[in-house]
């Protein structure tokens, strides 16, 4: 299967069309090391797990999930299930 770098889809495409892309790969696919950093959810989870100031960006999230590398869709799921817990909602759906 060819990989596409995330350069390919250049500046005209939507970041919330490249996140959905990111998510279909990570949980259809089942790839290891994706990681949505434009997901808002995520961002949020992020930020109260490292205490910072302001919610980090995209490019941010990017960077922070750089040592995360070969796993970062798995630190992606722990940070969503993170965020559920923050919202108060269930962390399994029936």
């Amino acid at each position: 299967m060819t990989r596409l770098p995330l350069a390919c889809f250049g500046s005209s495409v939507p970041l919330t069309l490249i996140v959905r892309h990111q998510y279909v790969v990570l949980t259809a696919l089942g790839r290891a090391d994706i990681f949505p950093s434009g997901d808002r959810a995520l961002q949020l989870a992020a930020q109260h797990l490292f205490g910072l100031p302001e919610t980090p960006s995209a490019a941010e999230l990017t960077a922070l999930a750089a040592a995360w590398n070969p796993w970062r869709a798995v630190a992606a799921r722990l940070l969503w299930s993170h965020y559920r817990g923050l919202r108060g909602l269930p962390q399994a759906v029936e």
